[in-house]
């Protein structure tokens, strides 16, 4: 669970895990009944808002999975020409 959040929810600084997650997870919680989606949007809100651009300590702790396809997306190939017919990614309301 560590893992997950980590790579697809929100990390912290300085590389260490989040495990705020945890604090919330009781034995008697179904894990499968949770809203996984939800709570990867939510997090991807929440660290879009508390990341500035502008300031140079402002660092965005989002979702990797985030990242990593916002950097695919902005890769350009000059040998091959690949028209893009759809955006990777669809917009939120963020």
């Amino acid at each position: 669970m560590v893992l997950f959040v980590n790579t697809f929810c929100e990390s912290t600084s300085m590389g260490k895990c989040n495990l705020n997650a945890l604090y919330h997870i009781k034995k008697e919680t179904d894990i499968s009944s949770i809203n996984w989606c939800q709570y990867v949007v939510d997090c991807l809100k929440r660290t879009k808002r508390a990341y500035k651009p502008d300031k140079e300590s402002s660092f965005f702790y989002g979702p990797a999975a985030y990242r990593a396809l916002l950097y695919v997306d902005g890769v350009k190939f000059d040998r091959m020409d690949i028209p893009r017919t759809h955006p990777a990614i669809s917009p939120l309301e963020l």
